[in-house]
């Protein structure tokens, strides 16, 4: 139906695509399957963080950068993963003065968890999911829908380009989805052939380049249809494209190319139809296996079996664990083939009776490979265990408090640390009182969370900024590469990274503790005055919410449906909520799903936005209300539920 009303509906065309200038372009199967891969891409964001590790240790050496490399933790065995940075690059891949500001991955996240029929109070499993995305721009990512025939029923949500429901209930499952954060692609240093130009190096193997001319249409309100051609070259080594061509300006002479596991693994099936219409677990399973994105999907059936599988493709490495760019030397490839679906992170009917999963290390401490070197920090995870790994049997309202949980489990191991250094000294002390009567909680309305928060910021700069120059910025803007890290460099006490090179007296843990206090304090007393009391967590990294017209002012964003916000959650707590104090929350619970197989009539789901593009409709904004407070809605998924709780009704005639 979607090219027919391209080509018959233009009158109807929502406000927003026409002032932009462009024509919408009838569908093809074409851009389908490429929306679908290109939404497996973005999956792909370990290797922004191998581009900062090979900075890293161009700026510190080997030894040195491997003290700081990223952290990995599964909390369910205990076991840690960091890299020894083994196989860095000879030589400095550009100097300092050289290498562009790429920022490393940018963070955001899921949480996804079931229960099994005998930990849920009706007797069937329940399953809850929250995708951690930018959702920002109206109406919303996800398109809220019903799928019901005579013979098959579903409901969840879809998104554009995406051939199926991507999180739902049918008659039969339930299933949700994670970034599952596999390592399923690398970047290599090519080696140019200085005697023959557009040809590089397999050891003495001289080899061409691979030119592939692509065209991209580009926004230019002055062509036809608002949109111009624009054709450029793209070189490819037999790895991948040289994807340094178009993200650094200037590599003097090197080129990094990418591989991407999904290019080499598309077949003909894209498993997320067959998911939907699968019967069970085992057939989910099987549909899954297809499916070529890194991630991870809890399954729940109503025959009473939950389930944790693992998609995608990660290959099996010869040299390297991925967390550096790898010098190609020779012709051999380093990549043995993919790990096997079998091998992957999963579990069946567990006998804690839940499955659950953060974007943490899912793979045991015996697995025998390389599964990833850019997992999330475990805090997420951390906080599901307190709730779920118990004997307690849980409602699916209590699984939606568990969505929009706001305990920050990085907090309640540190702020003890933190108070001994705080108290007692004068220019602290008021930094110990917000402090000190906290429970953990990133809610909108508490300072507490506020001090935390930027106090953390203030302590990556004020251990690391010494030695990291100018890269510090990259390094504090991702997390995942010093969560972990730093939480362990504090509890232990003692680091040679907490003296300040720079200065001549020796600086230790407390001191940079009160020191960070003392920035975040200064930067609060700027932004939000001088009376901790009137500190709002939610006030220092505010959600915009954007109308589908964008525009910078305000008061037209207000009255065109979007806003501002407060900030509830943070990058550590399920109720998610992903930002700076400079740029605002950009990846939020972009909807919130809980599916009880035991309860024939609802889901309980909500979107920060609705179901409408058009300008003052209400449905554009109608769900963001209940999803800012965190409260329950329903979307109905039995007939007898929908006739009762209809309220309007459209007859389609011919």
């Amino acid at each position: 139906g979607v090219n027919a009303y391209i080509g018959t509906q233009e009158h109807e065309f929502p406000l927003a695509v026409r002032i932009s200038g462009t024509t919408p372009a009838p569908y093809t199967l074409e851009d389908i399957c490429a929306h679908y891969l290109l939404q497996a891409y973005d999956l792909t964001e370990n290797w922004r963080s191998e581009w900062l590790a090979q900075r890293l240790v161009d700026r510190l050496g080997r030894e040195k950068a491997a003290q700081i490399s990223l952290v990995s933790v599964n909390p369910d065995d205990g076991s840690r993963w960091a890299s020894d940075y083994a196989l860095a690059a000879r030589e400095p891949l550009l100097s300092m003065r050289e290498q562009p500001q790429i920022e490393a991955s940018p963070v955001g996240g899921s949480n996804s968890w079931t229960t099994s029929g005998r930990r849920s109070r009706r007797g069937a499993p329940i399953l809850a999911n929250d995708p951690h995305l930018d959702a920002r721009r109206l109406p919303g990512i996800w398109y809220p829908l019903g799928l019901i025939t005579p013979d098959w029923r579903a409901v969840g949500v879809a998104a554009a380009g995406w051939p199926g429901l991507a999180v739902g209930r049918s008659d039969s499952i339930a299933w949700g989805v994670t970034n599952s954060a596999a390592d399923t692609a690398d970047l290599f240093i090519e080696q140019d052939d200085p005697a023959q130009d557009g040809h590089y190096l397999e050891g003495e193997l001289s080899l061409p380049y691979e030119v592939v001319s692509e065209t991209v249409r580009v926004r230019d309100t002055d062509s036809p249809g608002g949109l111009r051609e624009r054709t450029f070259e793209v070189r490819r080594s037999r790895r991948g494209p040289v994807v340094s061509d178009a993200l650094i300006e200037d590599a003097h002479g090197r080129s990094l190319s990418l591989r991407w596991s999904v290019a080499e693994n598309v077949g003909s099936q894209v498993g997320v139809d067959r998911l939907m219409l699968a019967k069970d677990v085992a057939e989910a399973g099987e549909a899954i296996r297809d499916i070529v994105g890194a991630l991870n999907y809890n399954v729940a059936d109503t025959r009473g079996n939950i389930a944790h599988f693992t998609s995608g493709h990660v290959p099996v490495r010869l040299r390297g664990d991925g967390a550096l760019p790898l010098q190609v030397t020779d012709g051999q490839d380093n990549w043995s083939g993919f790990v096997p679906f079998e091998r992957a992170p999963s579990s069946l009917n567990p006998q804690r009776g839940w499955v659950g999963n953060a974007n943490h290390r899912t793979v045991s401490a015996d697995f025998d490979g390389i599964w990833s070197s850019y997992s999330a920090p475990s805090w997420r995870y951390r906080r599901m265990l307190e709730l779920f790994d118990n004997d307690r049997v849980f409602s699916a309202e209590e699984h939606w408090a568990a969505i929009t949980d706001t305990r920050n489990t990085l907090a309640r191991d540190l702020v003890p640390l933190f108070l001994p250094a705080l108290e007692g000294a004068p220019e602290t002390q008021p930094a110990a009182d917000v402090l000190v009567d906290w429970d953990y909680r990133d809610d909108a309305g508490k300072a507490a969370p506020a001090l935390f928060q930027l106090m953390m910021r203030a302590l990556v700069s004020r251990i690391f900024a010494d030695e990291l120059d100018t890269l510090i910025q990259s390094f504090r803007s991702s997390p995942y590469f010093w969560q972990e890290r730093i939480h362990s460099m504090l509890n232990s006490s003692e680091s040679d990274w907490f003296d300040n090179i720079n200065t001549p007296q020796t600086e230790d843990r407390d001191d940079l503790i009160r020191g960070a206090a003392l920035d975040a304090w200064r930067q609060l007393e700027a932004s939000l005055g001088g009376n901790p009391r009137d500190w709002r967590w939610g006030d220092t990294s505010r959600l915009r919410i954007s109308s589908p017209i964008p525009t910078g002012n305000r008061f037209v964003n207000r009255l065109l449906g979007g806003g501002d916000f407060p900030r509830t959650g943070s990058t550590e707590t399920l109720w998610g909520s992903y930002g700076s104090p400079s740029f605002g929350a950009w990846a939020i619970d972009s909807l919130r799903f809980v599916a009880d197989l035991g309860d024939p009539d609802k889901v309980l789901a909500v979107i920060p936005g609705g179901v409408s593009g058009r300008l003052f409709d209400p449905h554009l904004n109608d769900q963001l209300t209940l999803w800012l407070s965190g409260e329950i809605n329903y979307w109905w998924f039995s007939d007898e539920a929908i006739s009762a709780n209809t309220r309007k009704e459209i007859t389609l005639a011919p």
